[in-house]
């Protein structure tokens, strides 16, 4: 074959898959859902627990002091990303909107708030200084959530709260019925799954679950008996 024929053959060829190449290209990228590899362009939103004070329950302290300790967070409602479940054992982080901090720490704060304006004990301590505590609390945040059911979104919030007398000696200086526990669950209507409808009702939640909370201690405070005298 003639040189000059065969390169202009491969010349032709090449330009051929150039555009056949390029043709393909446009054709992946008009099929291609780009939104699907890309997100949104905005900005994080951080949200914090601003739930109302119950007030004071009592007009006179009825026990001793109590020490609040921080409260424990079941994975995955350990991670500041609010949680959406949009059906049953699925969960579903929100990378946008997140807890200002560790929702275990907002809720830990908010019931410190509340107990310490409750009345119930002459005073509430966040950490170890010099009064020492006759009681002290802890707990478990079991769940904080939004959730569809039934076509229609709600909050759940359960907590696990332990109080006990202090110190206790182990267990068998403890005398029986003094020792509080109770798992607590709210599940608060919510207009939507917006981070802020969720933050509202979240919020609404905490705040009857504190104020359900305060009257069983001061009620358990108020009737519990006596530690036995050691020997």
């Amino acid at each position: 074959m003639d040189p000059k024929r065969l390169a202009g053959f491969f010349t032709h060829t090449r330009a051929v898959g150039a555009v056949l190449t390029l043709s393909w290209s446009f054709f992946l990228w008009g099929c291609l859902d780009l939104d699907s590899f890309r997100r949104p362009s905005r900005p994080v939103e951080y949200y914090s627990i601003d739930s109302p004070c119950p007030g004071r329950l009592v007009a006179e302290p009825v026990s001793g002091v109590l020490r609040i300790k921080p409260l424990a967070v079941i994975d995955p409602f350990a991670s500041d990303r609010i949680l959406y479940e949009d059906s049953r054992h699925s969960l579903r982080p929100s990378y946008y909107d997140r807890w200002i901090a560790n929702p275990a720490s907002l809720v830990t704060a908010v019931l410190a708030r509340d107990l310490s304006e409750s009345g119930i004990f002459p005073a509430v301590l966040r950490t170890r200084g010099i009064l020492e505590p006759d009681w002290e609390m802890t707990g478990m945040l079991e769940s904080i959530k939004a959730a569809k059911r039934d076509g229609r979104w709600e909050t759940e919030v359960t907590l696990h709260v332990l109080l006990y007398p202090w110190p206790t000696g182990g267990a068998e200086a403890v005398a029986p019925g003094r020792i509080f526990q109770k798992r607590y669950t709210v599940r608060t209507p919510c207009k939507d799954d917006r981070a802020l409808s969720v933050v509202e009702s979240i919020s609404a939640g905490v705040h009857r679950l504190s104020e359900e909370m305060l009257r069983d201690i001061a009620k358990h405070v108020k009737t519990a008996p006596s530690d036995p005298e050691p020997p």
